[in-house]
């Protein structure tokens, strides 16, 4: 009676092992891509009037530590923020609120692959952005919570000719027709 108790103690401790390594091999993944793919959390706004076809915007990116705003992630908020967005107007005279490039959220999911080609770390948006002030400004917004501030010059024709190019754009023209 011993010996059957034994022997049916094991096989409840085998069927239990295969069943918590299938479900830790399943659940932890699904934590680890979670967590790696969180969204830029960011504002933009008109910090003045820049050269022709570009736009000065200040970008205020959020993040759990200072050290994470990187350099590019502040260009990937400005330009992402240029083609999605817009630039409100915040007081600059001369300076006009600008529309986002790519109004339709139906574009945008439509060419989802050019899109995450072109931001991809160390992706093709990188050459449409670059720093005017070599000084951010960091505030801790809250505990876990800090807001990177900086101003971002955008090269918005050049942006508005690769969407053109690609067909997500129409060209001013093409609305005439």
């Amino acid at each position: 009676m011993l010996k059957q108790y034994l022997m049916k103690m094991k096989t409840k401790r085998f069927l239990w092992k295969p069943l918590i390594m299938l479900m830790i091999s399943v659940v932890c993944p699904l934590f680890l891509q979670a967590k790696g793919n969180d969204p830029l959390k960011y504002d933009l706004a008109s910090a003045g009037v820049g050269a022709d076809g570009y736009a000065l915007v200040k970008v205020s990116l959020y993040v759990d530590k200072p050290k994470k705003a990187t350099v590019s992630l502040l260009k990937k908020a400005a330009v992402h923020g240029i083609i999605f967005r817009g630039v409100s107007e915040t007081g600059v005279t001369g300076f006009n609120n600008l529309r986002p490039l790519v109004t339709s959220a139906a574009a945008a999911q439509q060419h989802g692959d050019f899109f995450n080609a072109f931001f991809q770390s160390d992706g093709q948006y990188l050459s449409y952005a670059d720093m005017v002030e070599s000084t951010t400004e960091t505030v801790k917004v809250n505990k876990k919570e800090y807001r990177v501030t900086t101003v971002v010059k955008v090269n918005r024709n050049q942006l508005r000719t690769v969407l053109q190019q690609a067909g997500i754009v129409r060209r001013i023209t093409e609305g005439f027709n």
